[in-house]
């Protein structure tokens, strides 16, 4: 018998599903990068324009106690004097009108910038109090949610410790304006307790007590007759 041969069928591979890539978590981009870059560059900017301008070291409040102030709206009056000073011919070595006028056109040359950055820097403070207004009234809303939590986790308890503490601490509550402070209550029982020992006459009688002459005559004691005139009878 012939034998017939058969003919192999190639097997096809199983196709196998991909496997799904485990996504990765985007980061979310700082949304105050280009705010920090901004800071960055206004601050560079503000080393460059003291350069400029040639701003000396910052003066302390010792050395602005002992400097002389110019009084409010003395600019046009240093300058009459400087006039008037040339025109008598008062000037010396030691008196000279020409650095006097230089420093008032300098004082007068930086009046808009300081004007212009005490405006920005009053709008960059209100800036700040904003946004750490928002942020703090989150953090509290937070806070509270976190410490009903750490009611039943020790964990989470512990790791709200430096919070709690910080919560917890309380300010000193200001004296009202016209209160004595600690040290004048101190130093004001010690004089009255000087007076009670040396003067007590000074003190105030306390309400309802008598004061004056009338409350120094004394009755007179049984069996001594009244003074003043004689009675006859």
């Amino acid at each position: 018998m012939s034998s017939t041969k058969k003919k192999s069928v190639p097997t096809q591979p199983t196709p196998v599903s991909p496997v799904p890539a485990t996504p990765v978590p985007a980061t979310s981009p700082d949304p105050n990068s280009a705010l920090e870059a901004a800071v960055a560059g206004a601050v560079s900017q503000l080393g460059t324009l003291e350069t400029t301008l040639g701003v000396d070291s910052a003066i302390t409040p010792a050395q602005k106690q002992r400097a002389t102030k110019m009084r409010k709206g003395g600019e046009p009056i240093a300058a009459i004097l400087g006039a008037l000073a040339q025109q008598h011919q008062i000037e010396s070595p030691a008196l000279q009108v020409a650095p006097m006028t230089a420093a008032l056109g300098k004082a007068a040359a930086l009046q808009p910038l300081v004007a212009a950055v005490a405006t920005f820097a009053t709008r960059l403070d209100d800036m700040v109090f904003e946004a750490q207004s928002g942020a703090w009234a989150t953090a509290l809303q937070i806070y509270a949610v976190l410490r009903r939590m750490a009611g039943t986790n020790s964990a989470l308890s512990t790791a709200l410790g430096p919070v709690t503490a910080f919560m917890s601490y309380r300010h000193a509550t200001p004296k009202a304006p016209g209160q004595p402070t600690k040290r004048q209550e101190r130093s004001i029982k010690k004089s009255v307790k000087n007076v009670k020992k040396l003067a007590p006459q000074l003190l105030v009688e306390p309400q309802g007590e008598a004061t004056g002459p009338a409350a120094s005559t004394t009755e007179p004691a049984a069996g001594t007759p009244p003074t003043g005139p004689a009675q006859h009878s």
